[in-house]
């Protein structure tokens, strides 16, 4: 069956019904062992052919979920760039990695259906291996999010700044903290939903754990490279008195010569 899936955008009546109760369920158990009934009983739906009537798959309601909250999280991202490149901050970690996770934070905000994006989020992208992927490889895949692409933009923005900032780092260290941050971006912002669900977080304490989430992110990408890692990269021979803690394998460049400069790695996600 073919399904206009643009739609989803703004769903009403039973199809919203089946996406935020997919979204939900997935939230809390995993994709790999919801099943349809399980999403059609908790949408009130009258049949296990609801999904595929309104959708046409399984894999087309998961894409539906992402559609339904990712185009205004992609719009307010877009606009908090806007204000760092006006301000001359788009080589500011702090700023760059705030523009990753204060537009996705928004979904943190009390809904009369409950809170479980970023949770469906954090589990979809870690059961599928998707924060692994560079963007250039996501968007060839036959997958739930290869087709979302074009409203995904702005965090592929973020990558590429935040890409350029740290570009005196061995490249490999830039790949591996960057697929890191993603990780690291997206179970911190879960857990915040988790433990204000359960009353453990209390909203008020929000803006601080928002806070150190963006310190954590940025201590992680200008860390220390340990001896023992740079001997892995070959940036340093195993001569025990050579031994020693560096932050590169080579010096920081000026400003103006970073823009540009990794243009050749695509972005990832979300």
């Amino acid at each position: 069956m073919s399904v206009d899936e643009s739609k989803y955008a703004q769903p009403r009546g039973a199809a919203l019904a089946l996406i935020l109760a997919a979204e939900r369920l997935i939230a809390e158990r995993g994709s790999s062992i919801i099943t349809l009934r399980d999403i059609t009983e908790a949408a009130g739906a009258a049949n296990v052919s609801a999904i595929n009537y309104h959708f046409g798959s399984r894999e087309a309601l998961l894409r539906a979920v992402f559609q339904y909250r990712v185009g205004a999280i992609n719009a307010r991202r877009h606009l908090y760039l806007d204000k760092l490149a006006q301000a001359d901050r788009l080589l500011d970690l702090r700023s760059l990695i705030g523009a990753m996770v204060h537009p996705l934070a928004e979904e943190l905000g009390p809904r009369s259906d409950g809170n479980y994006y970023l949770r469906f989020l954090e589990r979809t992208t870690r059961e599928r291996a998707l924060t692994m992927l560079s963007w250039a490889k996501l968007r060839k895949l036959p997958d739930m999010l290869s087709h979302l692409s074009s409203v995904l933009t702005s965090w592929g923005e973020c990558e590429r700044h935040l890409s350029n900032a740290i570009a005196w780092l061995p490249p490999l260290v830039v790949d591996f903290r960057m697929e890191l941050l993603r990780v690291q971006v997206l179970s911190g912002l879960a857990s915040i939903e988790a433990r204000l669900e359960l009353g453990v977080t209390l909203p008020a304490d929000v803006p601080q754990q928002l806070e150190l989430l963006v310190d954590a992110g940025v201590a992680m990408l200008v860390g220390p490279i340990s001896t023992e890692a740079l001997q892995h990269l070959g940036v340093l021979n195993a001569n025990p008195t050579k031994r020693r803690t560096a932050t590169a394998g080579r010096a920081k460049p000026e400003k103006a010569s970073i823009e540009g400069r990794r243009d050749r790695r695509s972005a990832k996600f979300p």
